[in-house]
This record gives C-alpha cells, structure tokens and sequence, in this order.
C-alpha cells in the first residue's frame, strides 16, 4: 500500500494525479485489470497511496507469468496447469473444442456401441438414424464442421493420432515396490481403453469362488466370483480418471497394480468447490469434460454426476475392504483401492508403529512369516518379536497357524 523502500518501510506518496494516472495506467497495462478505487490515506502519519482492487476469479498474467490467489497468499501457476487454467479463463473446456478430426474420421463399430449401450436412456438413437445424424445430435460436430475433441475421444479408433497422451498406461509392481514385471499401454476410444484395462486387471487379480450355502436346484449350484478387489469399484475408479482428466496435460493415466492395491493415478486435481471429504458423502459434480460426462451417462458408464465415489466405496464395504483414498493436488488425482482389509491409514489408527505396518505388509507379501524371519527382517530381539506378533494376533490383523517352531503367521 502505497510507496516503500525495497526493505519494507513506508518512506509515503509525495505524487500527484498525474502521476496516480500514470501508476493506474501502468497496472492496467500490466495486469489487464482496472484498480477499484485509489485514494490518499495516512499510515503512521505519513500519506500513503492506497489501491484497491477486485478479487480475480482467474490467473492473472504479469510479463509472460501467471499467478493466482491461494488463501492468503499469491502464487504463480505451474507451466504444466496453463493450458487448463487459460481455458477456465475463457469459460470452455477441453472435450468441446473443435479438433483436426472430421466425421470421416469416426468408428462406426463405436457408434454401433453407442447405440446399444443407450436405448434405454436415449431411445431416440434407432439404428433408423444414420450415423452423421446422430452424432451431429450428440452435440459432437463443431460449428467449423469438424469434430469436438470429446467426439475423437469416443467415436474414434485410434485418439491418440491427434491427441498422443490420451491413453492409459497400466504396470505390475514387484513386493519391493520399484521393479515392474509387466507393463502395458491401451490406446483406443475411451471405451476401448476402460474395457482393455479392466480385462488386464481381471487375468492379474486373485478371484475365488463362492457357492450358496442353502438352497435348491440349479441355483444352489451356481458358483458367485469373489474378486480382490470388487470389479465394479476399479470400474468406477476408472471411469473417474477417464472422464475427468486434465487432457490438456502431457501425460497418460497411470494404473499401478502392487501386491496390496490398485493405484489409479490422473493428471488433473479435484474441482475447487470440491475437497476430497466431499467425496464420501453425496455431493453436486462440476465435470472437467461436461461433453463426456453426458455421452457416458446416456451409455450407462455413470448413474449421475457425483456418485462414482460412492458406490466405490459401497463395493469396497459389502467386501470387508478399507474405503478408497483420495488424494487430490492441484496436478493430480489418486485413489487407492487396498485388496485387504487393512489399509496403511487404518493399520497406524489401530495403533501400530510404522515398523508393525511394514511387517504386516511383509507379511502379505511372502503370504506367511515366522518369528524368526520377522526379528531378522527388523533386527528385534526375541522377546521384542514375540510381543509384536502376539499384539498383531490380537488386534485380529494376522492369525497363528501351527504350534512349536512351526508356527507361521498368516495376512
């Protein structure tokens, strides 16, 4: 407020209007912003130039940079964000920008798709309709005539010839965490990768087999799938990342399989009006790509914006599993869907040390562990080893098998 040396002290405003036009003149300038008011007041006795000005809904450039407001104090927006904040700015979003794409470009057997995954929710797709028609009604075609970048996305074969990044990228992790023993890159329409992807966790992810306890007939004989992880929670989780994306962002969607979880990584934070909190209770959605979030609700893909979450976390809990775990920065979006009953979070809230989660991690790891192998994994005495698997016995996390020396204990 007003003029100061370059150590902070007032040294007060000896201008006069001139030279406030001048310094109005100079921001506007600058900022592409007009100052609200600027007047002379007195601070510590001494006239001081004081500016205000309205609080900005978007980025604000200063010589080629961008900053923005964050609490209390300002900060520039990283390069990798600006795209996406410079399209805020305009009001668009990405899905509904007109690409180098045209209607020649699209997949019929997608379309074909299309058409039968919505004729409950749009039965005026007939197959009476043709195909240009029909996407024309979607919304899909630009004014320019060619294609938005959600109709590329999801009625052609192959995106990635126009947008490279527009894919995912799955790997396996090893029991340390670093060495990946299987990678694989799915490319295609969104549907295509979502389906691909799901089929590469299913031939990966344990299943067993339940059957009725009671009952007759055939149906007593039908067997029920029992995956680590309920398929329809990695469906949603997926759906989520594929649809709420950062597309301006160079980078793929991540899906890391490690031997407790699945991790699904997007570039792109949570909105501002949501936190992550919001996420386990019903709650409005402001998508990303608004363009195909409606395609995927006329396809069935999603109930209604918002929900995702919670049927995630709906699945996870009719299994015994732990909640998902969001984690949301202003680049990224994770969840983290654990394929045991213990997650890290609620291992240290029942109360055990970060050495006691390593172990029982370890232990599912090698899937059984003996009392000498856990002293020597953490260089404990006896009796200290004794007392750690006794305590994780006890809070019901591992179970004692055999007796003697050939006392193993299992995840």
């Amino acid at each position: 407020m007003g003029w100061g040396s370059d150590n902070g002290s007032i040294v007060g405003w000896h201008g006069d209007g001139k030279e406030m036009e001048r310094i109005s003149n100079t921001i506007v300038a600058k900022l592409q912003v007009h100052p609200r008011s600027m007047t002379i007041e007195t601070l510590e006795g001494t006239p001081v130039l004081a500016i205000q000005m309205a609080q900005a809904v978007s980025p604000v450039a200063l010589n080629g940079r961008f900053f923005r407001r964050v609490g209390n104090s300002t900060r520039e927006v990283p390069t990798e964000e600006l795209p996406r904040f410079l399209l805020e700015k305009t009001g668009q979003s990405w899905d509904e920008l007109p690409s180098d794409a045209t209607i020649g470009d699209l997949f019929p057997e997608a379309i074909s798709i299309f058409r039968t995954r919505a004729k409950q929710r749009l039965p005026e797709a007939s197959q009476a309709e043709t195909d240009n028609l029909l996407i024309e009604k979607l919304g899909l075609v630009h004014s320019s005539g060619r294609l938005k970048r959600g109709g590329v996305l999801l009625f052609t074969d192959n995106p990635q010839h126009w947008y490279p990044t527009a894919r995912v990228q799955a790997a396996r992790f090893e029991n340390d965490g670093i060495t990946i023993s299987d990678d694989q890159r799915f490319d295609g329409s969104l549907l295509q990768q979502l389906e691909g992807v799901l089929e590469w966790l299913r031939q990966r992810l344990r299943v067993t087999y339940e059957f009725p306890s009671e009952g007759e007939g055939i149906a007593s004989l039908q067997r029920r799938e029992v995956w680590e992880i309920p398929l329809v929670a990695l469906r949603e989780a997926l759906i989520n990342a594929l649809l709420h994306r950062d597309y301006t962002a160079q980078s793929a969607i991540q899906v890391r399989l490690y031997p407790d979880r699945v991790v699904i990584m997007n570039v792109g934070g949570l909105s501002e009006h949501l936190t992550v909190a919001d996420l386990a209770r019903p709650h409005s959605s402001l998508p990303r790509n608004p363009l195909l979030a409606s395609i995927a609700h006329k396809m069935e893909l999603i109930e209604s914006w918002g929900t995702g979450t919670l049927r995630m976390a709906e699945a996870l809990a009719a299994a015994g599993l732990p909640p998902p775990e969001f984690v949301s920065t202003s680049g990224s979006f994770t969840v983290t869907l654990w394929h045991n009953r213990f997650s890290d979070a609620m291992l240290r809230q029942m109360g055990l040390t970060e050495r006691q989660v390593r172990g029982v991690r370890l232990t599912q790891q090698r899937g059984a562990i003996t009392n000498r192998e856990y002293r020597e994994a953490f260089q404990l005495s006896d009796e200290a080893t004794r007392r750690e698997l006794n305590f994780l016995v006890e809070s019901g996390i591992l179970k004692r098998e055999g007796s003697g020396r050939g006392v193993r204990y299992l995840p």
